[in-house]
């Protein structure tokens, strides 16, 4: 066998071999993409607002005073 034989053999065989294991990568990352938007939505409808945060701020506020109140005592 020549070079030029084991070369076109060796092209012939990992071409296609690379070709698919490329697609599949690229498959990956797009359903992976796509897994992030549907997490980045999930999230960004599930966190607090600044008006929940703010509440959530007034209540610490007076359990914090009734503390000090009894603390005072």
């Amino acid at each position: 066998m020549d070079f030029q034989t084991v070369f076109n053999l060796v092209v012939l065989v990992g071409l296609p071999t690379m070709g698919w294991a490329l697609r599949t990568i690229f498959e990956d990352v797009r359903a992976l993409s796509n897994k992030v938007n549907e997490h980045q939505l999930i999230v960004a409808r599930d966190y607090a607002t600044n008006s929940d945060l703010g509440r959530i701020d007034e209540k610490l506020d007076k359990i914090l005073e009734k503390l000090e109140r009894k603390a005072d005592r």
